[in-house]
């Protein structure tokens, strides 16, 4: 729920990327506006509690693809980067509470796109709108500092590679910033009972608006028509990918990073069982008390607003789940919570001895590029399946995979506690067995915890390896 650092922070800083933005550069022919559904946002029926998760989901979809008379967007320069092309978009998604939503938006065209190609990769970042930007946005085009990445990436694809930033927009409400400002409309919620309060749906919308900007874009720019997207984003942009990709029938696969919460209330259970007390990195919504709102009528209906968990039967579509081994903000086995309930294909990557910025370039960006090329190039993932036996001494984990990895490992860590926050992993390579399995034993230690997962490696033609892991378990 928390800000990203480490290699994150190449999407939240922003040095100098193009000309400076002048009055000259407001190019009309950039300007575009659709309307996705035909209801507005204050006109939205309030959410019942005693309803089912299919109404649950099509209620939330009806806000997140909702627009009102502020969505707009313009082209305000392109150039070239990296080998790409690129337009710098000026997007404004919404208006709410009063406060029109503006974003900066970079779209980066590869040269090796096919005419025909309708597939683009959009990633949700953060960032503050700076008040002296006003409403015209920055004097100077700026990205972030690592676009070279980004640019790489968008070649490795050969689809356009879409960057969102100022999700959600902040600052608001005297100065608040993520965490602050997301449970301070939650606390508005149960004050209010309006579903509009939740911070959660209007960020989901920001991104469906963007999708939409996207569209336009590069259709006019480049002659694209795009109509199918892989999302990411890390963090709250990683809550808002589950909602976006619930909603928006765009969306063919997500890519969300550090945000091991959906099934939010066991979660929260869960902290308590494994630390003895909720993550100080998760205090502003402490502070407000909320955890203790979430098993009332009140709290159940924002559950239905907010929880991906809650609209899990409308996430078919691929999912390549992206956590890091010693995130502060949960506990290591979050994901047995709700990762063997998401429907359709999945895959998930514990990243080893990374906190929540995850700062592994390979992994990270050999899972996101893998995942968007099954969906736009037809390369098949690989069907990697782990469970979990218990055994008298413990647990172990078990797997299988269709395609042949290059490596198999078990990474392995112990504690005084089941805290793993600063433990260290180390890893031992497998072979599998004369039936092509791999397994490794956890024994539960003489005092303590031991943790272990397994990590497979896959070439698939990217520039990074792809890795897939099993869940975290943790053994006392």
């Amino acid at each position: 729920m928390a800000g990203s650092h480490g290699i994150l922070e190449l999407f939240e800083s922003r040095p100098v990327f193009g000309k400076r933005w002048t009055s000259g550069l407001l190019l009309l022919l950039g300007t575009f506006s659709v309307t996705v559904s035909n209801l507005r946002a204050e006109d939205l029926r309030p959410l019942e509690t005693d309803v089912s998760s299919a109404e649950a989901t099509q209620r939330l979809a009806e806000m997140v693809l909702s627009r009102d008379e502020h969505f707009r967007w313009e082209i305000r320069d392109r150039g070239n980067f990296g080998g790409c092309d690129y337009v710098v978009v000026h997007l404004v998604s919404q208006a709410w509470q009063g406060v029109p939503w503006q974003h900066e938006l970079y779209i980066l065209n590869p040269p090796e796109v096919d005419p025909n190609e309708s597939n683009a990769l959009m990633l949700i970042s953060g960032g503050s709108w700076k008040s002296e930007w006003g409403s015209d946005g920055p004097m100077e085009v700026k990205v972030p500092r690592e676009a070279v990445v980004l640019a790489s990436l968008a070649m490795e694809v050969k689809t356009p590679v879409a960057i969102l930033k100022q999700v959600p927009f902040q600052p608001m409400f005297d100065g608040l910033k993520e965490d602050a400002l997301i449970s301070l409309t939650f606390q508005k919620f149960f004050e209010t009972k309006d579903p509009e309060w939740p911070l959660l749906p209007v960020m989901a919308r920001s991104a469906s608006a963007a999708m939409d900007a996207v569209v336009g874009a590069t259709k006019e720019e480049w002659g694209l028509s795009l109509d199918g997207f892989t999302v990411t984003g890390a963090s709250k942009r990683g809550w808002t990918t589950y909602l976006v990709g619930a909603t928006d029938p765009r969306v063919k696969a997500i890519a969300p990073m550090v945000i091991d919460m959906l099934n939010l209330n066991v979660q929260m259970k869960h902290q308590i069982e494994a630390w003895g007390a909720y993550s100080p990195q998760i205090k502003d919504y402490t502070q407000r008390g909320l955890q203790e709102m979430m098993s009332t009528p009140s709290g159940k209906t924002l559950m239905q607003l907010v929880d991906p968990y809650e609209h899990r039967a409308a996430l078919e579509m691929p999912k390549l789940v992206l956590l890091g081994s010693n995130d502060p903000y949960w506990p290591a086995d979050s994901a047995q919570h709700y990762f063997d309930d998401l429907p359709g294909s999945k895959w998930l990557l514990n990243i080893p001895n990374n906190g929540h910025g995850l700062n592994d370039i390979s992994r990270m960006v050999g899972g996101v590029s893998a995942l968007h090329r099954s969906v736009c190039q037809d390369n098949v993932m690989p069907d990697w399946k782990t469970r979990s036996e218990p055994t008298p001494e413990g647990v172990k984990i078990i797997a299988t995979s269709d395609q042949t990895p290059t490596k198999v490992m078990v990474w392995t860590t112990t504690s005084p506690t089941r805290d793993l926050r600063s433990s260290h992993w180390k890893s031992t390579p497998l072979k599998t067995d004369e039936n092509g399995i791999w397994s490794a034993q956890v024994n539960s230690p003489s005092s303590g915890a031991e943790a272990a997962f397994m990590e497979a490696q896959y070439e698939t033609g990217g520039t990074f390896p792809l890795s897939l892991t099993s869940q975290i378990y943790v053994v006392e």
